[in-house]
């Protein structure tokens, strides 16, 4: 409670200062701002808010806005043993340490006792390291140093400026915010550079490097502004401005804080707000949730309310959980969990609320190995159900079946998933994002994920097993044959005709049996089926002798004739049929012996 006394009485002065009011402190909160300054102080001002040529700023000082409202400095992350150094601004006098801007986000330094910000020779503000070289500046092209100081204003705004005229700026840290846009900043485009500003979340709460979302205007010149993820996914719109608020955001009509504006122009165009108040703090974050939140502080409430936020629903974020990442809400772990099969990036996604990693697999792919059957153990998939809503940039495949659709998916190592509806097959290749399951007992879609064997809990069988197992589903259809042909001729053919129409169509693996695993080659599965279907040719004559099915199981390069379309009549009588003299034949091919059996 003590900061937000301290905080108070100095805003209760400023304002005064501001409204021409005088005001006079109690003695009893002096003595508490007294206390406060001296524990809550651990860096040291270098004596005020300016920052002139031929000064640095340590790691150990800060700059202090004239009327006390923020401050600027180095911080490392206040709740992690990261070794990080920053330079950033913050609201002063807080118990919490509210960071609204931060110049190396994406340029840490490391070494406390020799870091320094200072106005180079040039006339810009740079950031060094323990070797004297830059890491950070402002990049202004002229020299200007003997004529430039940095400023730190209680609107949070950091600007280098003419030293002789205050209005001349040549940098403010306005147009370059970071994931927070205070009160008289833009947030806009200008139309003839280009240059835009935008919010950029941090990667997480405790990482003020750049997240994976952003907040910007439209680049097209409308006055819709848009959140997207990494940059290229649109997953929020405010609508258009109609003179108040925007028509996605009605919450912003209800409020006597704040004036908001919007500036289109030749030159550019750009959303600002003000306040209407003295006594009222504010601010906007492009937060690492993926959310946009307009937060206030007022005198008496002691604590950042949220005045409005978009989207309503944290299930509206694109790609939260990152890459094979799970949006479920029956997790507590900020709604992110792992698919099965896959493990977190970083210890940061559990730790931290951090996903922007997602989540990477615990076992290698076969395929990913250059081996589709290493240790007699293939690729295969798990059935996710209830899914909320399926990955985007799926490609249409025609499969006429979910067996099919399965297979397509099997043969090509970039595919990851599948799922075939009513809507026919769809794969992924490559990451999944912005997986969400449905809350509850919600109906959703299923969707099948490549895992490896492993991670199935079962194995396949290699090449030679396949073979095996083919040449006996081979044998077992033969000698049916013989003998269903003989006994049910008719209900025989029906079968048959089936599988003659799926292989005459370019679908024979769909007769394939699930439970026997994935062929490492679907041209030896159709040689099967090819044998298989002249086993049942209407006439005895175009059969194969076992000789001959022998042969051909053995030569898989050797032409096949073409099957013909079984009959649904008998045609010859069944006894017609069988030569008199074929009760039993021996044959002997490669020195082995096959016997068939004929119907007496």
């Amino acid at each position: 409670m003590l900061p937000h006394y301290h905080l108070s009485l100095s805003r209760n002065l400023i304002y005064s200062k501001l409204s021409g009011m005088s005001t006079t402190p109690k003695p009893c909160f002096s003595i508490f701002v007294i206390i406060l300054f001296l524990s809550h102080k651990a860096c040291s001002s270098i004596g005020g808010d300016t920052l002139s040529s031929g000064q640095s700023l340590a790691v150990s000082q800060t700059l202090i806005s004239q009327e006390s409202i923020f401050e600027l400095g180095f911080f490392r992350p206040s709740s992690t043993n990261s070794l990080n150094i920053f330079l950033g601004i913050w609201y002063k006098n807080f118990a919490d340490r509210i960071i609204v801007w931060v110049a190396n986000r994406d340029s840490p330094l490391f070494d406390p006792s020799s870091s320094r910000l200072e106005i180079s020779q040039n006339g810009n503000l740079v950031l060094l390291n323990k070797f004297q070289t830059p890491i950070w500046s402002t990049n202004l092209s002229s020299s200007r140093s003997n004529f430039t100081e940095a400023v730190l204003l209680d609107t949070g705004n950091f600007v280098l400026r003419d030293r002789s005229n205050s209005s001349t700026i040549y940098w403010q840290s306005f147009d370059h915010p970071t994931d927070t846009w205070l009160p008289g900043g833009k947030i806009g485009i200008n139309k003839r550079t280009g240059k835009a500003q935008f919010l950029t979340s941090w990667k997480n709460s405790e990482n003020p490097a750049p997240g994976m979302f952003t907040f910007g205007i439209d680049p097209n010149g409308s006055s819709d502004f848009f959140m997207e993820w990494n940059r290229s996914q649109r997953y929020w719109s405010s609508g258009l401005w109609d003179g108040q608020t925007f028509s996605s955001v009605p919450d912003m009509r209800l409020n006597k804080i704040y004036r908001y504006s919007f500036v289109s122009n030749e030159n550019e165009s750009y959303f600002t707000y003000s306040i209407y108040g003295v006594s009222v703090l504010s601010r906007f974050v492009m937060d690492s949730s993926g959310k946009i939140e307009q937060l206030t502080w007022m005198d008496g409430i002691w604590n950042w309310n949220i005045f409005w936020s978009q989207p309503n629903m944290q299930s509206e974020v694109y790609a939260l959980c990152g890459a094979f990442g799970v949006y479920n809400e029956n997790v507590s772990t900020y709604y992110c969990e792992c698919l099965k099969g896959f493990e977190p990036f970083s210890i940061d996604e559990t730790r931290l609320n951090d996903w922007s990693g997602g989540c990477v697999r615990k076992t290698p792919l076969q395929c990913e190995n250059g081996n589709s059957n290493a240790n007699g153990k293939k690729d295969g998939f798990l059935k996710i159900s209830n899914m909320r809503q399926l990955p985007r940039n799926s490609k249409s495949f025609p499969a006429a079946n979910a067996r099919r659709c399965e297979l397509a998916c099997m043969e090509n190592c970039t595919c990851t998933a599948y799922t075939f509806n009513s809507s026919g097959c769809s794969i992924w290749k490559g990451a999944l994002l912005n997986l969400q399951l449905s809350p509850g007992d919600s109906a959703g879609q299923d969707l099948y994920i490549r895992l490896a064997a492993t991670e199935l809990g079962n194995a396949g069988g290699n090449r030679k097993l396949w073979v095996v197992i083919a040449v006996l589903v081979s044998l077992t259809i033969l000698i049916s044959s013989f003998l269903l042909c003989c006994l049910c001729l008719r209900m025989h053919k029906r079968k048959s005709t089936y599988a003659w129409e799926l292989w005459n169509n370019d679908q024979g693996v769909e007769l394939l049996e699930p439970k026997l695993g994935y062929p490492s080659s679907t041209s030896l599965l159709l040689r099967c089926i090819n044998i298989g279907l002249l086993c049942v040719e209407e006439s005895p004559a175009d059969r194969p002798t076992m000789s001959n099915v022998v042969s051909m199981l053995g030569n898989e390069l050797a032409p096949l004739p073409e099957p013909k379309r079984p009959a649904f009549s008998t045609g010859r009588g069944v006894m017609d049929s069988i030569p008199s003299n074929s009760s039993m034949g021996i044959y002997s091919i490669n020195n082995i012996t096959i016997s068939t059996v004929g119907a007496r």
